[in-house]
């Protein structure tokens, strides 16, 4: 029998604290090209991307980021690989799906499909002069994304990103630790912080609270593509304000004049505070240039808690093999 209270569990948890991931781009292809069924095979050139259950080949042109499931042809164009521990049938029954961090987009193509089985779709949205594309699929326990952007005055690359998504493969039956691609560490200083969670490149950690009336805090690390612009830095922050706004978060005070700058890491934060049901509500965010952005929401024991993640920040650093 499948356990599908947990997995509605980990969906709430997904949803609740969720700062999808920064960056996030998506991926086109021509729609008379896009077939209704697709069927895909393991070969000796696939390989499986670290921290999912899903096997890609290289793309001509790209460069391969480990630890950020990400392709790069330059800083216009990318393609991420994401894996999330949810239920994909359920959006899928829906047909309700996030579009990340687009939000004045318009929808230009939408198909539904199958892979090897698996029920998928796939939008092709355009926003500004970019064109965004996503294709999903999974089952009941995981969604798979492969998502990519790329200007519109490049029409070019929509086919081969396009074959590169026709010859993705999902293994289900692979055993997977969720915490293999990890590229950052600190010390929890003994707060109680536990990994609870792992969702397209986002590791989430819960400190429950002693009080069972009260919301858990959580602490929130994602990893992206490095950057040296600092408008995409600037722009992942006011996402992240958004994000949270639409998840029901009444904001009574936005402190962003803060500028984060550490030898080569160029970096910015914000603090927010404000209410969610009723309940007060305190968020410290970090965005760094190396590829990594760090958060914090504190719901309980708040002044307590507020130097003990501020010291834990202190001790994050990304891994030397990053």
């Amino acid at each position: 029998m499948k356990n599908n209270k947990l997995c509605i569990n980990r969906v709430n948890n997904i949803r609740h604290i969720g700062i999808l991931f920064l960056f996030i781009l998506f991926l086109g292809c021509n729609e008379a090209k896009f077939p209704s069924k697709i069927t895909s095979k393991l070969t000796e050139n696939h390989f499986r991307i670290k921290g999912t259950k899903l096997y890609v080949k290289n793309i001509d042109g790209f460069a391969r980021f480990d630890g950020i499931n990400g392709f790069r042809h330059s800083d216009s164009v990318v393609i991420y690989c994401f894996y999330g521990d949810c239920d994909f049938e359920r959006a899928y029954a829906n047909q309700r799906f996030t579009f990340a961090y687009n939000t004045d987009y318009q929808i230009v193509y939408h198909k539904t499909l199958t892979i090897n089985g698996y029920n998928a779709v796939f939008y092709k949205l355009k926003e500004g002069n970019l064109y965004y594309l996503y294709f999903m699929f999974g089952d009941d326990f995981v969604e798979n994304r492969i998502v990519a952007i790329f200007p519109i005055d490049k029409p070019e690359l929509e086919k081969p990103i396009y074959d590169f998504m026709k010859s993705a493969y999902y293994d289900k039956d692979f055993y997977l630790d969720p915490m293999e691609d990890v590229k950052f560490e600190f010390d929890a200083l003994n707060s109680g912080f536990k990994f609870s969670t792992f969702s397209m490149n986002e590791y989430v950690f819960i400190q429950m609270p002693k009080d069972t009336s009260q919301k858990a805090n959580f602490l929130i690390f994602s990893q992206f593509l490095p950057t040296n612009d600092p408008n995409i830095l600037k722009n992942t922050l006011d996402n992240v304000i958004e994000y949270k706004k639409r998840r029901g978060i009444i904001i009574e005070n936005i402190n962003f004049n803060h500028t984060y700058i550490s030898g080569v890491d160029l970096g910015y934060e914000v603090v927010l505070t404000g209410k969610f049901e009723n309940q007060k509500m305190y968020s410290r965010t970090i965005v760094s240039s190396l590829g990594l952005l760090y958060s914090t929401e504190l719901y309980n024991n708040i002044e307590e808690n507020i130097p003990l993640t501020d010291s834990i920040f202190k001790t994050v650093k990304l891994k030397t093999d990053f």
